[in-house]
């Protein structure tokens, strides 16, 4: 329903985890099937060196440290480094409202920060011309965790972030932070 036409990474329907480059018109639609993906010159690489992963396509070049935190990203067209400091860093502070427990945040909240000094497992979950993702796992605490898989597509002009939060904490707040 997009007034200009699209054309992104898929995942095909189906038990075999394939990938295909389709593209849909303006304001319409596409039947998608092995056949519809379009051929790219366009790729995706992923690179491990020293306990790094560099994702890279032709627009952008992010390398992730091996706790999951963002060293650097960069803009190849404007060669252009879009952070100022790391970033995709969990931080957890202690939740202490003055009042309304559920609803206020303190201005001094971020004066409490809480360490989160558990290891990280990293591990590639998807190395595919089209789309490569890393993803990570860390103990917040003793009843918490987070999961996030961290991913370019060989067109794309962004990373994409998604996270999965168990969260069975009692006044404290999660916070990730992008500079």
């Amino acid at each position: 329903t997009l007034s200009e036409p699209r054309r992104e990474v898929v995942k095909l329907p189906g038990n075999s985890p394939s990938l295909a480059l389709v593209s849909t018109p303006a304001m319409g639609f596409a039947v998608i099937d092995a056949s519809s993906s379009q051929p790219s010159t366009e790729h995706v690489t992923l690179k491990v060196s020293n306990r790094k992963f560099v994702l890279e396509n032709s627009k952008l070049r992010c390398v992730l440290n091996a706790d999951g935190t963002l060293q650097s990203l960069l803009d190849k067209r404007r060669d252009r480094q879009a952070l100022s400091g790391p970033g995709n860093q969990f931080t957890m502070f202690a939740d202490e409202p003055y009042c309304y427990d559920a609803w206020n945040v303190e201005p001094y909240h971020m004066e409490k920060p809480v360490p989160i000094d558990a290891p990280v497992r990293a591990k590639i979950v998807e190395n595919h011309p089209l789309r490569v993702a890393v993803k990570f796992e860390r103990e917040l605490s003793k009843t918490s965790h987070v999961s996030f898989v961290v991913s370019l597509d060989a067109i794309s002009s962004r990373v994409d972030f998604a996270a999965h939060v168990q969260w069975h904490e009692s006044h404290k707040l999660l916070k990730v932070e992008f500079p």
